[in-house]
């Protein structure tokens, strides 16, 4: 009998956007550590957009142009202090294992990813980063007295839908221009992990384009949502397929809702994997 079956794949990725998601703001922090002004900063990033800058371009060029007239300039360390100081969202310390005991199958894999439209700088020096299979974000430039000095590469909010394609094609993930070979096409018995089997976790805006992907492909995606948060407040303007499974309050703590869906997720996955298994064994 010819196998009409779809494959197996025995992997789950989940995968976090960073600020407003796992950490409160991270530039508030920097803000702190450097001394900058965050309105002078506003006014001077608004500018940059007026000129039509690209939102990741400008905010990172702001850190740069300011480090420019500093004493002391703004250095690596800076921003690696910031992660290493970062008070992560509650329930997030102990988010990992717990997310592990739901899927109590040694068979199946659970991987952690991180995709954020920031700097990976920060959430390379949390508490946390040792739990991710890969950090994925823009990256600064420094001298050799580890001083700013500019931008090797960014990931815009369009970009996140290349890195999640490229995660489940299991191609083009590493290496300094990513992502590359977007368009190639995989077959499904060749994927790394099928989108069905990816969650996304993002706060708002800046996931849009991850949350459409996952809609469109049979994923999960998950909205977060603050107290007076902007990114959810028209939501009567967002495309319908930018809409989340579900919208819930940010807590990572043991029974919230929000651990109550991501185990559903994870659990639904897992099942779907164990039925493609009966009578192949």
């Amino acid at each position: 009998m010819p196998d009409v079956t779809l494959p197996i794949k025995d992997k789950i990725a989940i995968i976090f956007d960073f600020d407003e998601t796992l950490a409160p703001p991270t530039h508030l922090n920097m803000l702190k550590k450097t001394g900058i002004d965050g309105e002078e900063r506003e006014t001077f990033v608004k500018q940059l957009l007026d000129q039509k800058w690209e939102k990741v371009l400008a905010r990172a060029y702001s850190w740069i142009k300011y480090s420019q007239n500093a004493n002391p300039k703004i250095t690596r360390q800076m921003f690696q202090s910031v992660g290493e100081e970062l008070e992560l969202y509650n329930g997030v310390d102990t988010l990992f294992d717990r997310l592990r005991s739901f899927c109590p199958y040694d068979s199946i894999d659970l991987e952690f990813y991180l995709l954020t439209a920031g700097f990976v700088e920060v959430p390379q020096a949390t508490s946390i980063a040792d739990e991710f299979k890969k950090i994925w974000g823009g990256a600064y430039a420094f001298n050799e007295q580890d001083e700013l000095v500019f931008i090797k590469n960014i990931i815009t909010h369009e970009e996140k839908r290349e890195y999640i394609q490229q995660l489940a094609k299991g191609i083009g993930t590493d290496g300094p221009n990513l992502p590359d070979s977007t368009h190639q096409h995989v077959d499904q018995k060749d994927m790394y992990v099928p989108f069905t089997q990816i969650i996304y976790v993002g706060d708002g805006s800046s996931d849009r384009p991850a949350f459409s992907l996952l809609h469109e492909k049979g994923g999960f995606a998950i909205g977060l949502a603050k107290d007076n948060s902007a990114a959810w407040k028209e939501n009567d303007k967002l495309k319908k397929n930018q809409k989340v499974d579900n919208l819930l309050k940010v807590d990572y703590t043991q029974g919230s809702e929000l651990m109550q869906c991501l185990q559903l997720a994870i659990e639904c996955i897992t099942k779907r994997i164990l039925l493609r298994k009966v009578g192949k064994s």
